[in-house]
């Protein structure tokens, strides 16, 4: 834990790496296993395309609910907050980036998924997880009012946790949307493989 709080670029790297290959390994067991599950999955991504606005603001109503949690804990504890002043809002972006996971039900499984486009999605699912799991471990309810950190006011732990499992269950949902369109993705490849095939 003590190399996340002192690498935490490096951190959510190889967290993204490690989500990579989980996402990886997922999709090629069930690219591997017997036809049902295949089908279950194309099934289930056909009905998540078929409702991607629908999932989209579930997603962004996950993101808020934790980014609520986030700013009223850690922005004026954290010094944060001089980080965002001082780079003129810039840094508080980062806050928003599980925001961009909203993006995610409306790219289809036609599109190609490429090693780029899939890291660049599990950085921002392992900033949700990164900030979901200090949410839910993290019992302070400390609420600051101001930047000294004198002034404070005590929040709701329940809320606190909700804020995170928010955060844990928006990637975790986010890692099964990419599982999904990877699979339909590779299934269209092979059908079109194979219709070209019988072609020639």
């Amino acid at each position: 834990m003590e190399f996340l709080s002192m690498h935490p670029i490096m951190s959510l790297l190889i967290i993204a790496g490690i989500i990579w290959a989980v996402i990886e390994c997922i999709v090629m067991s069930i690219l591997k296993s017997n036809q049902s599950i295949n089908k279950f999955v194309l099934k289930v991504n056909k009905v998540s395309e078929k409702f991607k606005y629908a999932i989209s603001i579930m997603f962004f109503i996950f993101a808020t609910v934790g980014l609520d949690q986030i700013i009223s804990y850690y922005l004026l504890a954290s010094g944060l907050f001089w980080i965002i002043i001082f780079t003129v809002g810039i840094a508080g972006l980062i806050l928003f980036i599980p925001h961009a996971l909203c993006l995610l039900p409306l790219f289809t499984h036609k599109k190609k998924w490429h090693v780029f486009k899939i890291y660049i999605f599990c950085i921002m699912i392992s900033l949700s997880i990164w900030w979901g799991l200090g949410l839910i471990i993290d019992h302070n309810t400390k609420i600051y009012t101001d930047e000294g950190g004198v002034g404070y006011y005590h929040g709701s732990l329940i809320k606190k946790q909700a804020g995170g499992i928010a955060y844990i269950v928006l990637s975790a949902l986010s890692i099964m949307l990419i599982v999904m369109k990877k699979v339909a993705n590779k299934n269209s490849d092979n059908a079109e493989t194979a219709v070209n095939t019988i072609e020639e």
